[in-house]
């Protein structure tokens, strides 16, 4: 919505909402201060979408939600190195000696760095992989290993990247 005023018919027109589910919406604008409803009039307030996150605690949402997808990255990641270091026959049997055939050999390949930093890739059942159990173990990890630049002077540290309760919101 711009800022001025706005009736609830041009809103529910333009959102394509019915008016009764654009009032709904209104009224819980208007609890927070970002809007007053006159009647059939609306007109927006000075107040800022961040001091109105602040006061529902809802600030901290989107980075827990970046923090979220980076573990889902690297859980991701995992899981295909897991599979490539699978079809590629797995630990490396006779160190020390090269495969003559196959891409394999003696050296630490590349996608084996996420193996030997989490172990093996949870398993849920023969064959099927627990993501939930993956994300828990990369979360761990990542808490465990806070660098410089994720630290709690800066707000980026997972400790200070949690969660937060959405009160009054259905």
């Amino acid at each position: 919505m711009h800022r001025g005023s706005h009736s609830i018919e041009d809103l529910s027109r333009q959102t394509g909402y019915t008016a009764k589910t654009v009032r709904a919406h209104l009224s819980r604008l208007q609890e927070v201060g970002l809007v007053q409803v006159n009647g059939n009039t609306v007109q927006t307030t000075n107040r800022s979408l961040k001091d109105a996150a602040e006061d529902l605690a809802l600030d901290g949402i989107g980075l827990a939600r970046q923090f979220r997808h980076q573990l889902e990255r690297e859980a991701y990641a995992w899981w295909t190195d897991e599979l490539r270091w699978r079809k590629e026959g797995g630990k490396t049997r006779f160190p020390g000696r090269r495969r003559t055939s196959g891409t394999a050999s003696t050296e630490t390949r590349a996608y084996e760095s996420r193996r030997q930093r989490y172990g093996r890739f949870p398993m849920a059942a023969p064959g099927r992989s627990d993501f939930a159990a993956a994300l828990r173990v990369v979360r761990d990890h990542s808490r465990g290993q806070e660098s410089e630049q994720d630290s709690p002077e800066n707000g980026t540290s997972p400790e200070s990247i949690r969660q937060p309760t959405i009160i009054g919101w259905p």
